[in-house]
């Protein structure tokens, strides 16, 4: 198997779902080589990464990176959810609650991408320290995370960013 990392066509319709709400983003995104009608079966991951700054500043331009990534990371999540793999990924988390959700983080990132890992620390029965491989977008993976653990049942959701640590980012994940 190659070592290369890609993102899945499942999370490129995601994303051509949530730039649909902005027509001139959406035709802009075609340009870096994403097909939102008919995705490829993957892309790579640097294509990728250059798509999320792009859609996040393009979708939320009057706030700053860091808040507009995280709002993409979460509308990532809701409309994920409503496409095939999503929906039956949602109707697990709905039945396995949110801290056997937090356990599957890298099984369910691993539904659109083949290079995310993690390591999970529970502090308490709702607190988490979860250790991903993300650094640049780790706004993006908060809101990923923030709307995924929601999604698992999970009231007031709250992830902060506790860090770098290696090649990762540290969040702290807390809900009510």
């Amino acid at each position: 198997m190659s070592d290369e990392h890609v993102v899945f066509a499942s999370a490129v319709e995601a994303m051509g779902k949530i730039l649909a709400a902005s027509p001139a983003t959406y035709e802009a995104a075609t340009k870096l080589g994403f097909n939102f009608k008919k995705p490829e079966s993957a892309y790579q991951r640097k294509t990728w990464e250059q798509l999320l700054p792009f859609a996040s500043q393009g979708l939320f331009p009057k706030v700053s990176r860091a808040e507009a990534l995280r709002s993409l990371g979460c509308l990532t999540v809701e409309h994920y959810g409503t496409g095939l793999v999503g929906s039956a990924l949602f109707a697990l988390l709905k039945l396995i609650g949110p801290m056997r959700a937090i356990h599957r983080t890298r099984r369910n990132f691993r539904t659109s991408n083949n290079y995310t890992e993690c390591r999970i620390t529970e502090r308490s029965p709702r607190e988490v320290l979860l250790w991903m491989n993300e650094i640049e977008f780790a706004e993006y993976t908060a809101g990923v995370l923030e709307a995924g653990i929601a999604a698992a049942g999970a009231k007031n959701v709250r992830v902060a960013l506790q860090g770098v640590e290696g090649d990762g980012t540290n969040f702290l994940v807390t809900w009510d």
